[in-house]
């Protein structure tokens, strides 16, 4: 979501990947990306990010190393008269490489009010296998 937007709801979403994933160039990816310094309000909940399969199911969703691709679960770049929420979002089942140090980010907010995981945490990660479980 870019300019002149402000108080979506993104809510009970599956982002997966069914195929391994080979991009053929260093691009930053997204799952969920608010990118407007104005706009307030935005509420992320509920959402599923990573696996193969819907409620970060299946498989790891995987990324080969042939580029270097930063990758973010949520962004948020917004404004501050409303605060915006992040909320009981489940970011796992990743194996994801990189063919230099691009960075990997569950949730980072560039800038604005934004409250997370304060009515109910978010989890990045898994507490078993080779995850670690992590609420936020």
């Amino acid at each position: 979501l870019g300019s002149y937007s402000t108080a979506w709801t993104i809510t009970g979403n599956s982002f997966y990947e069914t195929a391994s994933f080979v991009p053929t160039q260093s691009v930053a990816y997204y799952a969920i990306n608010i990118n407007n310094a104005s706009g307030t309000g935005f509420t992320v909940n509920n959402n599923f990010i990573g696996g193969m399969a819907a409620s970060c199911g299946g498989a790891a969703w995987t990324k080969t190393a042939a580029f270097d691709n930063p990758f973010t679960a949520i962004y948020l770049n917004v404004g501050t008269s409303t605060a915006s929420s992040i909320q009981n979002n489940t970011i796992k089942n990743f194996s994801y490489s990189n063919s230099a140090n691009s960075v990997w980010n569950g949730i980072f907010i560039f800038a604005g009010d934004v409250n997370i995981g304060t009515t109910t945490g978010n989890t990045i990660g898994s507490a078993t296998g080779n995850g670690s479980g992590k609420n936020c």
